[in-house]
């Protein structure tokens, strides 16, 4: 049974904010991945309709949240993140490239070390809004992925379905993964390139 509901409160840069019911009780918890329309950011006073869950630990949720005037949507659709083969694909590259001597094997631990961190980054900023503790910001998170993290990104957006539907975060995480790869290449390909090779070899 879906319920009504005012938006309370809203914290964008966490993406996270409370729902109070029409019918009086406690504040419903709002996960910027239960919205409907992903365009559209609650601000407080927004009438809402949801669907009242809880999570693990017995704690109101709201799910399925529609902006009022609006249909519920059909559920199960995936966002549109960057598929798992792609990051795997990189990494796999550049392990082979070390093996065979194509590029020093300092530059593909670089990656999965980085890869590794952004990853954890992920699940714990997962872990902190699931229980409301203090978040990852944004900011950092792209900035992992401009640094070479981008790998474990986009593993850790597909399996932990983290940072995988706010249209704004991805748009500017894919700009962190081009800025990333165009250094990357320049770097390889650039006569600069050569002591640098040296320097880590």
């Amino acid at each position: 049974m879906r319920a009504k509901g005012k938006i309370s409160e809203w914290q964008d840069a966490k993406g996270f904010g409370f729902i109070r019911p029409m019918l009086g009780g406690s504040d419903v918890f709002l996960h910027i991945s239960a919205l409907q329309n992903k365009q559209r950011r609650p601000i407080p006073g927004d009438l809402v309709t949801y669907r009242k869950t809880t999570d693990r630990a017995g704690r109101s949720q709201a799910k399925e949240v529609t902006f009022s005037g609006e249909k519920l949507q059909a559920t199960g659709e995936k966002p549109a993140t960057i598929p798992d083969f792609l990051a795997w694909s990189f990494l796999l590259l550049l392990g082979a490239a070390a093996v065979f001597r194509l590029l020093p094997w300092q530059i593909a631990c670089y990656y999965l070390g980085w890869s590794a961190l952004t990853f954890v980054s992920y699940a714990s900023d997962k872990k902190a809004a699931k229980q409301r503790r203090w978040r990852t910001a944004e900011s950092t998170l792209q900035l992992l992925a401009a640094l070479g993290g981008w790998p474990g990104a986009v593993l850790a957006q597909n399996k932990l379905r983290h940072k995988s539907s706010k249209h704004s975060f991805l748009w500017l995480f894919r700009l962190m993964i081009l800025l990333n790869l165009a250094a990357f290449f320049w770097l390889m390909l650039a006569d600069s390139a050569l002591p640098l090779r040296q320097l880590l070899g």
